[in-house]
């Protein structure tokens, strides 16, 4: 009898009687179909009632007299307001004391931690209005630490208390179209590159003049309308507001611009699942149409193994063989684990806290189980896990609905996107899955195989996956030494030369003079290949000490190479100067600062020696001395 994963696969797949089937459940934490989307924002702190009311009193809570505290307590109604108009329904705040006198310059004189605890503490008393996730702030000296924040989040009779008291469209955020957030998913000052913010922004211009002008609304017995756009939704114990005028997408990335840039903050990506399947467009219901296992298909094209894929046939890449079909909840939320965790042991941890149950020990093992069975079902997928590929793939499926959206409005019918599926009216529902069908065939497989080659091509060659013209690196796969190796990659980069192997211990590598462009002092000259020291008899700790800056080093590299007078050589280097100056021009002010001093120092070493000019050697006269 089978005892193993590895064993009961084996089992499964060749018609052997094998054990039981396994049945695991992953607690109700969130349920698309009844719950509503709780992203958070942090409370603004500058956000007040311009005539300093007490507007915990007019929500029904008792007056605070504390000057104080009561600006910390309206910051927090403001802040929650504004995030309900966006459908946002918490925001963020910190227990760390620590956090507060770090942001005492720049935050108001009122918002000490002291006013901030006694204004939560005062505005929670009310959880009709208020509720409240208290976090303990993480030590910062722990491994892997990350700032926790705690949360507060509008009660059911907030959303409906604060239209008439609260100025929401004052209290908005500015309205940014393509956000970058950091890891601690915060937003971020910084830009896509040009042709990925381009092709956003060309997009959302075009939706947002196709949603703008159709009529939408919601036909269902839970939404109180309060007008013709605002309405209060209650389901069970929860109560949110819902705004049919929010219909402009927000594109955010995650980390970088190829990782996340799924679209948010439109209304019916807020709302539930039940809500949302009774949006009409012009009058007509909609229908939603979505992509089964996206993210495991998206895989297989990114890794290159499509005939893997054709392999499952129109089977559910999410079925296991030793587990039963009502553990596909849990199956599907541990693949999406595994897409995006660090480490395998994050991974294993996240899944085990995700699992019922009160046996920590049982759960882990039951998370190792689960892990071994996906990956001997998906063995192929073995360069993607725990490696947090996952954001990538969003950024595939994000690039899809994108095209998608696009043909749909060249056909004249409106889509409403919701992460990998699209909602349309329901007599185009044919054409919406003819369109998606396609575009994943066709450009999904082409996008995955683009985002992540550096990665596929990660498993034949060396830690320098990709140079600066974008031609294929050669890497020790092909037999070829390490100078050689060096050579070839520096003759089809943008910096380097066809240099002979031979001479590489005076530059490795001249595309190190690209360091330039990030504010760095750009290598001309290797002065471990040179090893100046040994012409002065001292150690190289002791010449390091004489010469303090790195300029300074190179400089006297070059004039110990210049000695030598190895006329090749420096030629190689006075190229390679001419060409670190023309990256200089593409730099910031710090950068060619830097590389200024280091050209001056190099130049005035070379007209010393005779060297008038770049790759022009010095003329000798009849005694054979330098002019």
């Amino acid at each position: 009898m089978p005892k193993t994963t590895k064993d009961l696969i084996t089992a499964k797949i060749a018609g052997q009687p094998a054990t039981t089937l396994r049945t695991i459940e992953v607690g109700p934490e969130f349920d698309s179909a009844t719950d509503f989307d709780c992203e958070q924002l942090p409370v603004n702190p500058r956000l007040r009632d311009t005539a300093d009311r007490d507007l915990g009193a007019m929500l029904g809570l008792p007056a605070q007299p504390d000057f104080g505290i009561r600006r910390c307590q309206n910051a927090f109604i403001l802040s929650l307001a504004a995030g309900l108009q966006i459908g946002v329904n918490a925001v963020h705040y910190s227990r760390d004391r620590n956090t507060y006198v770090r942001c005492g310059s720049t935050t108001p004189n009122y918002w000490t931690y002291r006013n901030v605890k006694a204004a939560v503490n005062w505005i929670t008393a009310s959880p009709d209005h208020f509720g409240h996730n208290q976090i303990a702030p993480q030590n910062p000296a722990w491994p892997g630490f990350l700032p926790r924040r705690s949360s507060i989040t509008a009660g059911p009779g907030f959303a409906e208390e604060c239209l008439p008291i609260c100025d929401m469209q004052s209290c908005l955020p500015p309205d940014r179209r393509i956000i970058i957030r950091d890891r601690w998913k915060r937003d971020t000052d910084r830009f896509p590159r040009r042709e990925i913010a381009e092709a956003t922004h060309a997009f959302l211009a075009r939706y947002d003049t196709a949603v703008i002008d159709a009529a939408l609304t919601i036909d269902h017995p839970s939404i109180t309308w309060h007008s013709d756009q605002l309405g209060t939704a209650r389901l069970g114990s929860t109560s949110r507001l819902v705004n049919l005028g929010r219909r402009r997408l927000v594109r955010i990335f995650n980390n970088s611009d190829i990782d996340g840039g799924r679209y948010y903050r439109a209304f019916w990506l807020e709302v539930p699942k039940v809500l949302r399947q009774s949006i009409l467009i012009d009058g007509v219901p909609v229908e939603e149409y979505d992509y089964s296992a996206c993210h495991l298909r998206l895989a297989y094209h990114a890794v290159g193994a499509p005939d893997a894929l054709a392999a499952f046939g129109a089977g559910d890449l999410y079925a296991l063989p030793d587990y039963s079909s009502a553990s596909r909840r849990a199956i599907k939320l541990a693949v999406q684990i595994l897409f995006n965790a660090k480490s395998l042991t994050s991974a294993q941890r996240a899944i085990a806290g995700e699992l019922n149950g009160d046996d920590w020990d049982a759960k882990l093992a039951e998370a190792d189980h689960l892990i071994d069975a996906i990956k001997a079902t998906h063995p192929t997928l073995d360069s993607l896990w725990h490696r947090q590929s996952g954001l990538g793939l969003q950024f595939v499926d994000s690039e899809i609905l994108r095209l998608v959206l696009t043909e749909l409005m060249d056909r004249d019918i409106l889509g409403l996107p919701v992460h990998d599926s699209i909602l349309v009216p329901a007599p185009h529902l044919a054409t919406l899955r003819e369109i998606m069908d396609r575009t994943f065939e066709v450009e999904g497989a082409r996008l995955a195989e683009k985002r992540f080659r550096p990665l596929r091509q990660h498993r034949f060659r060396d830690a320098d996956l990709t140079n600066r013209s974008g031609a294929a690196a050669v890497g020790r796969r092909d037999g070829i030494d390490t100078a050689e190796h060096k050579a070839q990659n520096a003759a089809k980069s943008g910096l380097g030369l066809a240099v002979d192997a031979s001479v590489l211990d005076v530059i490795p590598d001249i595309r190190r003079a690209q360091r330039i462009r990030n504010g760095k002092l750009p290598r001309v000259v290797d002065v471990q290949a040179v090893a100046p020291w040994k012409e002065e008899g001292v150690s190289r700790a002791q010449w390091y000490k004489k010469q303090r800056d790195g300029a300074a080093r190179q400089a006297a590299a070059f004039g110990v190479l210049l000695a030598r007078g190895d006329k090749e050589r420096i030629g190689i280097v006075m190229e390679a100067l001419r060409k670190a100056k023309s990256a200089r021009m593409r730099s910031g002010s710090r950068g060619r600062v830097l590389a200024d001093q280091l050209f001056d120092r190099l130049e005035e070493a070379a007209r010393e020696a005779g060297w008038t000019d770049v790759g022009t050697p010095p003329t000798t006269n009849a005694a054979g001395s330098s002019k």
